[in-house]
């Protein structure tokens, strides 16, 4: 069964609660159209408790394909690891090639490069890697061996 905008706005709420975001309130949904009348998917721009919500949820498979947190505040600057922002999409899928995920996966290795070496280690017990063999090794091997 395919999703209705409102079911896609639920989930997308589930899912920033079970990342320990807050609930999500959307401000746009946009519609993607295939053959006029088939919605294949939903683009949704919202905020949750630490910032903006940017997501696109399939219709057809009724999961999230994108999902980027963009903190409101710079205490709270940190983006969220690769597994959640794109969570059907491992390591060396071919959506971390090119376009909006090769975007988001240079900026998230440049931000990760850039900080301190005690907040790599907080944001790696924040966000362990998952237990998927693609993600395993994913974090610097110098970062985890200083810990």
């Amino acid at each position: 069964m395919w999703l209705s905008a409102k079911r896609a706005t639920s989930l997308l709420t589930n899912y920033t609660c079970i990342l320990g975001l807050g609930a999500f309130a959307p401000d746009r949904i946009h519609r993607s159209r295939r053959y006029l009348f088939i919605t294949t998917s939903f683009s949704l721009v919202g905020r949750c408790a630490v910032g903006k919500v940017q997501a696109v949820i399939s219709a057809k498979e009724a999961c999230i394909e994108y999902c980027e947190l963009v903190p409101f505040s710079p205490e709270h600057t940190f983006l969220l690891p690769p597994w959640q922002v794109m969570p059907f999409s491992n390591r060396l899928s071919i959506a971390w090639e090119m376009g909006i995920g090769q975007i988001y996966w240079t900026k998230w290795h440049d931000w990760f490069a850039a900080i301190g070496p005690m907040e790599r280690l907080r944001y790696i017990g924040k966000y362990p890697e998952p237990s998927d063999p693609f993600w395993t090794g994913f974090y610097p091997v110098e970062t985890i061996a200083t810990s």
